[in-house]
């Protein structure tokens, strides 16, 4: 993200669109988005997910878990797919991922064939979430070789820290937008860290439906900024950046 790498540590993308409840649906809405996606996406599949309530908080894990079922179209090769749920859109990309450029079409589609069958009156929530795994090949116990972003030890806390995880919730946008950013260390590896970054709507419908692209494109760049001023030189190289 940010610059261009020929070896990015994206695990997983998702943009996600949820409706407000003055927007009308009915349980067949995902099924005939699908029939205008199929092309493109022709596997379907029917599941029951546990997923947290958007009416408790915006901010993702922080609130009940319901159970509800979920539409995924996917394409041929399953790398990329999509999620309908009540009042719920959300694009999905795993690696290897094919850049924003590939990206952001498929999501501008799949919004556009929603908004075509449904008359969306709000957006309660839209999101964008980036996961990164990333592996540093020997942090000799220094994260700061590797992350401008990482927990400060005082000089009198024990230094044999066994897991950590880092979070951090930003403001943009004059309070609009909200993103939270996680730095975490893998149970598996010592090498192996994670960082999410989770830029979202924070204030329900101050976006209107018809400016929802627009808003993604401006939270891809904000993520983009925020991903380059969590990682060092250092890190950035092990990534393989490739020139415009």
């Amino acid at each position: 993200m940010g610059r261009k790498y020929a070896n990015p540590p994206i695990l997983e993308a998702v943009c996600e669109f949820r409706l407000s409840r003055k927007t009308p649906w009915d349980i067949t809405v995902p099924g005939r988005v699908y029939e205008k996606l199929r092309e493109e996406f022709p596997l379907r599949e029917d599941r029951v997910v546990e997923d947290w309530d958007i009416t408790y908080h915006p901010v993702r894990s922080r609130g009940p878990i319901l159970r509800e079922p979920r539409l995924l179209c996917f394409t041929n090769e399953k790398n990329l797919f999509i999620q309908l749920g009540r009042r719920l859109l959300s694009v999905h990309v795993v690696r290897p991922y094919p850049t924003w450029s590939a990206f952001k079409p498929r999501i501008a589609k799949a919004w556009e064939s929603l908004a075509g069958i449904v008359e969306i009156r709000g957006l309660s929530r839209i999101g964008l979430l980036y996961v990164n795994r990333i592996e540093a090949p020997s942090l000799e116990g220094n994260l700061k070789d590797y992350f401008d972003f990482y927990p400060f030890l005082g000089e009198h806390v024990a230094r044999d820290v066994a897991n950590f995880m880092l979070a951090v919730e930003y403001r943009y946008a004059d309070g609009r937008d909200r993103c939270v950013t996680i730095l975490s260390s893998s149970m598996k590896s010592s090498k192996t860290f994670f960082l999410e970054i989770d830029y979202f709507l924070f204030q329900s419908e101050l976006i209107p439906p018809t400016e929802a692209i627009s808003w993604v494109e401006e939270a891809h760049s904000r993520v983009e900024e925020i991903f380059e001023g969590c990682i060092t030189d250092r890190l950035r190289e092990q990534f393989q950046p490739v020139e415009s």
